[in-house]
């Protein structure tokens, strides 16, 4: 009995050890991590974004609000019927409800912003579009996620004209609809 005490109170001991060094190495890394040489302070990457495009902020703020107001999200999920169909060894499980609704809305936000604003929200509507076409086409409603897509690259190549910061936008959603295209023809 007394080497059973002794191994858990040696086993307590190491893991909060272990707990105090990996707690310690991950709150010293990012100060010295941030620091510059010489007392200059350190600068924040997009604190330079900020200050180049002094509306950003405001509209991010407006955005938020929006999303916060006129996206009605959907109550969390608080039982499962797969979760009794799991063995026994499964070690986690998580349940996420659909937020299939919740991006459609989040699009006719992005879009009604993008009237007024089309330089800061034209990609969002892209990449929403793009969201939106890889949930449809995991339901199998091809049609939708075709247009879905298509659409998302014609934003895009617009947007990639002369700024090549849209590019791997480009060939994501040009990934894809061709990944669609070849498992339409496959059925």
């Amino acid at each position: 009995m007394g080497f059973v005490q002794t191994f858990r109170q040696k086993r307590r001991s190491s893991f909060q050890c272990a707990a105090s060094l990996a707690a310690l190495f991950l709150l010293a890394a990012p100060c010295f991590s941030q620091s510059k040489p010489g007392g200059q302070s350190a600068e924040l990457p997009w604190t330079k974004d900020l200050n180049k495009y002094p509306g950003l902020l405001p509209e991010f703020s407006k955005l938020i609000g929006r999303l916060k107001h006129d996206v009605q999200y959907p109550p969390p999920r608080t039982e499962s019927r797969l979760l009794p169909l799991l063995p026994a060894s499964t070690v986690s499980y998580a349940a996420f409800p659909n937020y299939g609704d919740v991006t459609e809305q989040a699009l006719k936000i992005f879009r009604q912003m993008a009237q007024q604003n089309p330089d800061v929200y034209l990609p969002s509507v892209a990449e929403t579009l793009h969201v939106l076409g890889i949930l449809d086409g995991s339901q199998n409603r091809v049609e939708e996620s075709r247009a879905h897509y298509q659409e998302a690259l014609r934003l895009l190549l617009k947007l990639s004209e002369g700024d090549h910061r849209y590019a791997g936008a480009v060939a994501s959603v040009q990934a894809s609809l061709e990944e669609l295209e070849k498992k339409t023809s496959n059925q």
